[in-house]
């Protein structure tokens, strides 16, 4: 037979596997004698309860257990060898001691130093705490992405020793209140656009707390929220770059879009470049980061209307496809859903799923849904691709800003020439691979007249690649690095012919 001790000591081990399995339950207050364990996986390690006068509750949370007592109940609890117990009532203790409490209490071993073992109890003195400092801490947002559309963010944390971890918006984290460490977490911006600012602190189990560790990213704006920026051109500091130009910064590796309205519209993803530019980088821009960041955000460039399809994934790497449905791509990029394969194969060609461009969802919330596509006279492809052949067309920014003659942002000292005027050449703009309109054509006309452009080739007034390989034959021929496009010194040097 069992005695009664036994018999207990059996109850108590039965319901604590239900509590370990179900935390939140709640336990009857159980009587025991004998030893006990708890094993706590987050500290990587085993508290022995040697004998309880009644336990209501007990929960194993992070690095800490909870007791529940009633009153006049009472628990021992005994850490390992080379741990104290850190406890909320302020119960001292000997390193490696056994604690008798007698209030409700949360309970965390933390290591120590000085002498160890023996028997202690809630009266003994303290043997010499030992703190832990976090290291190597790190947070980073969206995989280290500069700018984002939406508000909801993915944080990515690391911290040796790490227990805990306190996130806020702000540097002195008010409101913020420290919760069990892991390394990814879905975070919430502060409102409005603009830079944004996340500070993370993380504590170890033993108390030490790291300096405190932050990353930035640029919030856009949700689509349809709107962001209340006036741009005036001539308070712009010494920007050399045109309207209507691709740059990028020292810093950083996104591309930006100049658009009309003077803001600059980022690339969310190369597919996305590819539909406006092709594999040609041969127009962008490297300026400082002040000059970029000098041009206000406006947003995110969109697929290119007319010979693309669209189609959600997640932002996981790599990606899944989020939702089964193609669209197409119309005028400012509304997307219109393509209802059946064979309406896709009359509009794009058999291959019509390798002109899929993928796009986060992130990203596909700023689009706009329009009316599905039943059959193939509801959508010509073309025809949308030459209405909108240029970005700021597709934004529809003002004409005179637009892509096809980009006005250039005076960056001339007091009393020098300024390239802003038609009068002072035939040339005025940048123009590279992607770009429409009279001068594009004026150009072409140029390089025909000049051998660099085969005569029986239209003016189109498109910069595509055979204008691209001609600029660069006349670049080559007047001592210009041949880099395709039509810069400054390309300019002059039309203009002096």
């Amino acid at each position: 037979m069992f005695s009664l001790n036994k018999r207990i000591t059996n109850l108590f081990i039965a319901v604590l596997l239900f509590a370990l399995a179900f935390p939140a339950a709640v336990l009857a207050e159980v009587t025991i004698s004998g030893n006990i364990t708890i094993n706590i996986p987050d500290a990587g390690i085993n508290l022995t309860v040697s004998s309880a006068t009644g336990i209501d509750d007990f929960a194993v949370s992070g690095p800490s257990v909870t007791f529940t007592l009633s009153a006049n109940d009472t628990v021992t609890v005994v850490p390992p060898n080379g741990y104290t117990l850190s406890n909320d009532i302020g119960a001292s203790n000997n390193c490696s001691g056994q604690v008798t409490f007698t209030a409700t209490v949360v309970v965390t071993p933390i290591q120590c130093t000085g002498p160890t073992g023996g028997s202690g109890s809630s009266a003994g003195g303290g043997g010499g705490l030992s703190v832990v400092m976090p290291t190597n801490a790190v947070v980073e947002i969206n995989n280290g992405a500069t700018e984002t559309q939406v508000r909801t963010v993915a944080l990515s944390l690391n911290a040796v020793s790490a227990s805990q971890m306190i996130i806020s918006n702000n540097s002195d984290f008010t409101g913020a209140s420290f919760e069990s460490f892991q390394k990814t977490k879905t975070w919430v911006l502060s409102e409005g656009a603009g830079e944004k600012t996340v500070y993370v602190k993380f504590r170890s189990v033993s108390g030490g707390e790291s300096a405190v560790v932050s990353d930035k990213i640029t919030y856009l704006g949700e689509s349809g929220e709107t962001v209340a920026v006036v741009v005036n051109l001539d308070d712009v500091p010494a920007v050399k770059t045109a309207i209507g130009a691709l740059v990028k910064s020292t810093v950083s590796a996104s591309t930006y879009f100049i658009g009309g309205d003077g803001k600059r519209y980022i690339f969310p993803s190369y597919d996305i470049y590819r539909t406006w530019f092709g594999e040609s980088f041969s127009g962008l821009i490297t300026q400082s980061e002040d000059d970029v960041t000098a041009f206000p955000l406006g947003g995110n460039v969109k697929v290119r209307p007319g010979l693309r399809l669209v189609q959600a994934v997640t932002n996981d790497t790599p990606w899944q496809v989020a939702d089964p449905k193609v669209y197409a791509v119309a005028g400012g990029s509304v997307l219109r859903h393509v209802s059946n394969a064979e309406v896709a194969v009359a509009l794009y060609g058999e291959n019509w799923e390798s002109l899929i461009v993928p796009v986060v969802e992130t990203v596909f919330t700023g689009y706009e849904i329009g009316a599905p596509i039943t059959t193939a006279a509801d959508f010509d492809p073309l025809a949308e691709a030459l209405a909108y052949d240029s970005i700021n067309k597709n934004f529809d920014l003002p004409e005179e800003n637009k892509n096809s003659n980009p006005t250039v942002v005076n960056s001339t000292q007091p009393g020098t020439s300024s390239e802003s005027s038609l009068a002072e050449g035939n040339f005025v703009s940048l123009l590279t691979v992607g770009s429409a309109g009279d001068e594009v054509r004026q150009l072409q006309d140029v390089l025909k007249a000049e051998g660099f452009l085969e005569t029986d080739i239209d003016s189109t007034g498109y910069f595509g690649p055979l204008t691209e390989t001609a600029v660069k034959k006349f670049q080559a021929a007047n001592g210009i690095d041949a880099l395709g496009y039509v810069g400054p010194a390309t300019r002059a040097a039309l203009n002096n012919l």
